[in-house]
This record gives C-alpha cells, structure tokens and sequence, in this order.
C-alpha cells in the first residue's frame, strides 16, 4: 500500500501600470512574483505475512520551491491605418528542489529576456492584417510527479521518477493573420 500527503501553495503579486504619452503612443509596465511551492510525503508499505513493513527505497519527503520575478514594458503605437505594439519582458527564476532520502538538494536560477512585436495593418474597412514576432517560456508541469525526485510505486513492475532537472523549452513564434469581415 502507498501512502502520499502532498501540499501545494502558490502566491502571486502583480502590479500594472497604463500611461497614454500623446493621442498616438501608450506604454504599459509592469512587476509579477510568483511562488510555487509543492511537497510530498511518500511512504510504501508492504504486507509480510502478518505484518506491515515501510519500503524505505520507496519512502522520501521531497519538496519543490520556485520563486518567479517579472518585468515588463510595452509601447503601443496607433497611426491612422496601422499600429505597432513593441514589448519586452525579463524574468529570474529560482527553483529549489531537496529530499530527504540521500540527502538531495539541487538550486537552479535563470534569467531570460523576452522580446515581442506586433504589427497591424487595416487594408479596407472591411480587411486588417497583423503579424506577430515573440518569444515564450513553456515550463515543465509543476506536479509532483514530473519534477520531484521520487519514485511512485504502484506495484514491483511500474515504477516513475520524476525528474528535478527538467528545464523549460523556448519557443520563437511568427503569426500571420488575415482578417476579413463579410459584406452584409
């Protein structure tokens, strides 16, 4: 039998601010913390005759702390037919991961820096074109499973580790999009 206790809290702080400098230009600003932290509890048991025994290569208590600042600032631009909106966002990530069993611990902090742009184009009334350039984090899933260093045992065939060192991929992304109203 397993028994697992997991605990997962997430606190987050925002703030934004909007200031428009003329009829044509905005920028926009802003800070977010995020923190993430999840916790487990694993034990596994086993029945020996008349008895119940810990497995205790199966047995830890794991946690995961991840701690998130960012930045940003966007410029909007509105000309008569087309507007351009210039963003750029930095962000630190901490990430602490321990166990008790061997003793592990393993920190990781990163910074990145993500630029966007984002043009539109009204063709006709009727007819607009935009075209997006970005970059984006995709971060693993924060679930116990995938990042904490422990083996979930379902019986003696299947057992999963989930992996501390799982970095997030990056994406570059370009959007073209035609949009178009239908005459009535």
């Amino acid at each position: 039998s397993t028994e697992k206790e997991e605990t997962k809290r997430n606190y987050s702080v925002a703030i934004d601010y909007s200031n428009e400098i003329n009829e044509k230009t905005s920028i926009d600003f802003g800070y977010r913390y995020d923190n993430i932290h999840l916790g487990s509890d694993f034990k596994v048991n086993q029945i020996f005759g008349n008895s119940i025994e810990e497995i205790s290569d199966f047995t830890n208590l794991v946690g995961y702390n991840e701690s998130l600042h960012a930045g940003y600032v966007e410029m909007k631009i509105n000309l008569e037919k087309e507007s351009w909106t210039l963003g750029l966002r930095g962000e630190n990530t901490g990430i602490e991961v321990t166990a008790n069993k061997g003793g592990f611990e393993q920190k990781k902090n990163y910074f990145n820096v993500f630029p966007s742009l984002r043009y539109l184009r009204e063709l006709s009334k009727k007819t607009r074109l935009q075209v997006a350039l970005y970059n984006r984090i995709q971060r693993p899933p924060r679930s116990t499973g995938w990042v904490l260093p422990y083996s979930t045992f379902t019986d003696n065939r299947n057992l999963f580790v989930g992996n501390p060192d799982i970095d997030p991929s990056y994406i570059t992304g370009i959007e073209a999009e035609l949009m178009m109203r239908p005459s009535k």
